[in-house]
């Protein structure tokens, strides 16, 4: 063989190697950087999602305590409703409502407007269906205030943050 080939194939192995430790090295290098940055993302991103979900969780302990509240209040307003229809079928109720009398010829004052003045007032009864739809609608009035309000509860923790 030639002693020059063999020396060139000599030095191509021994570039080859080089060549080979060289890339190993700085892929080793590169890789080790990658793996590190990786893992500070990965704890960042462990700590952002911790933070949430105790934010999340706060928010639904709130949620349900109004919308707890929110059903007693509910619930109050229809016992209640509940009660006055009850007394309003077990007793013969009369509403009345203070009118003013067509020609009454007495002029008006502060204290004639009044109601309860049986001097310049006059009462008139309601029917009893008539009295029952009046209670009804007051019914009706105070179970949409709880609504409401309850409603009003969820926005302001969902959209407020309060």
């Amino acid at each position: 063989m030639n002693p020059l080939l063999i020396k060139y194939a000599i030095g191509a192995a021994f570039i080859a190697l080089f060549g080979w430790l060289c890339y190993d090295y700085g892929h080793d290098s590169v890789m080790s950087d990658w793996q590190t940055e990786r893992a500070e993302i990965a704890q960042a991103t462990t700590k952002a999602i911790v933070k949430l979900r105790e934010q999340q969780d706060a928010i639904q302990r709130d949620l349900k305590a109004k919308e707890s509240q929110s059903w007693e209040l509910y619930q109050n307003a229809e016992k209640e409703s509940e009660r006055l229809n009850d007394e309003l079928n077990a007793r013969p109720w009369r509403v009345r409502v203070v009118t003013k009398p067509a020609s009454c010829g007495v002029p008006e004052t502060a204290d004639a407007a009044s109601v309860g003045n049986d001097t310049t007032g006059q009462y008139a009864e309601l029917p009893v269906t008539t009295a029952r739809r009046v209670i009804s609608i007051g019914k009706d009035a105070d179970q949409c205030e709880a609504k409401l309000r309850a409603l009003q509860d969820y926005v302001k923790i969902i959209v407020d943050g309060e």
